[in-house]
């Protein structure tokens, strides 16, 4: 027998590069992530913090490429 996995699933992904050109990508998915149910109202400010305290932030503005029931995909700056 095969059970939901509940635990969250995260995938971060970094790429250095000059203003507007490097590229962050979170992959999340789980029912425990803590966010508001889907379809996401927008707009959706994403910040991230590494442990040595450097910030991002981006802000994905409306209509998203994908906002449904079950998924939110977007790209911020677009």
């Amino acid at each position: 027998m095969r059970g939901r996995v509940l635990a969250p699933s995260l995938d971060l992904s970094l790429r250095a590069g000059a203003e507007r050109e490097a590229k962050v990508v979170l992959k999340a998915s789980g029912v425990h992530l803590g966010l508001d149910p889907l379809p996401a109202t927008q707009p959706i400010r994403v910040q991230l913090e590494s442990s040595e305290g450097e910030c991002w932030e981006a802000t994905c503005l409306a209509p998203a490429k994908v906002n449904d029931e079950r998924r939110f995909k977007d790209r911020a700056g677009e």
